[in-house]
């Protein structure tokens, strides 16, 4: 790109560059073997396959990475069209704008200045227990979403551009391999979300 060999989009489609650009996507919804039939986690929890609890996860961790899916047609949608659509329920849409800002960034009270999930739990803005299932999902899926760009970083990126000191980088490191609070209903264990990813149905045409 420095060289002006490739274009910007050129580059922006290099899978390694694609990868942190876009992320890798989140865990999009619930597939029923029998029937093949995909669902939102929103529909799975009115159809009694999920747990509201456990759909509530899976749907804020989606938020958090940038949009809400619909695997019934690929589309992905912020939070506010994804309730317009009938995606999601309207009682959910102010928890999922909550878990949205992970992506669009906190507002520091003392400076204006947007500021990342991470940056937001040290300045004690957000609880770190709400925000872990969040950083666990934004790190599954490709890095800490950049508060200012809104694409994901690699996590040790994202220590050096400072939205992070090394104590919570520490903590950053381990929450893939400690954490289990999310559901998985085949299973009925709790697993991370990382683990819950890698269970996944893969569908190569979306």
């Amino acid at each position: 790109l420095a060289q002006g060999i490739r274009t910007p989009e050129e580059v922006a489609e290099v899978g390694s560059v694609k990868r942190y650009l876009q992320g890798t996507g989140s865990i999009a919804g619930v597939l029923v073997e029998a029937s093949q039939k995909k669902m939102s986690f929103y529909e799975a929890m009115k159809n009694n396959l999920l747990l509201p609890g456990a759909a509530l996860k899976l749907l804020e961790a989606q938020a958090a990475t940038g949009y809400l899916t619909d695997p019934a047609t690929s589309h992905r949608l912020s939070v506010r069209d994804a309730v317009r659509a009938g995606v999601v329920g309207e009682e959910l849409t102010e928890t999922l704008l909550r878990a949205e800002r992970a992506v669009m960034g906190y507002t520091d009270p003392y400076t204006g200045t947007p500021i990342s999930l991470c940056q937001a739990v040290r300045k004690e803005l957000v609880p770190m227990a709400d925000a872990v299932p969040l950083l666990e999902a934004q790190l599954a899926t490709g890095g800490v979403i950049d508060p200012i760009h809104h694409h994901p970083l690699p996590l040790q990126a994202a220590y050096r551009y400072g939205f992070f000191d090394e104590d919570f980088n520490q903590s950053l490191v381990q929450l893939n391999d400690s954490t289990k609070i999310f559901f998985d209903p085949n299973t009925k264990e709790n697993v991370s979300y990382q683990q819950l990813k890698d269970r996944c149905v893969y569908e190569a045409e979306t």
